[in-house]
């Protein structure tokens, strides 16, 4: 993520690590899931996975289960 974000705001992976801190990330993350998914979206439903799926429920109950214990 590093890499792309010096990209995106033309800096160097260095500078990016001193100068943004988690909430930046955070966003910038966000922003590029949600960039993908409208990709996907207006590129028809055979051009990749839905976003919405891209986590099995079945794991993620189990997760959450093991978490709790």
């Amino acid at each position: 993520m590093l890499h792309v974000m010096g990209e995106t705001y033309g800096l160097l992976p260095s500078e990016v690590l001193k100068r943004a801190d988690t909430f930046d990330m955070l966003v910038f993350d966000v922003a590029q899931t949600i960039r993908e998914h409208q990709n996907n979206k207006a590129k028809g439903p055979k051009a990749g996975a839905d976003i919405g799926n891209a986590y099995d429920t079945d794991q993620l109950q189990t997760a959450l289960q093991n978490f709790r214990g």
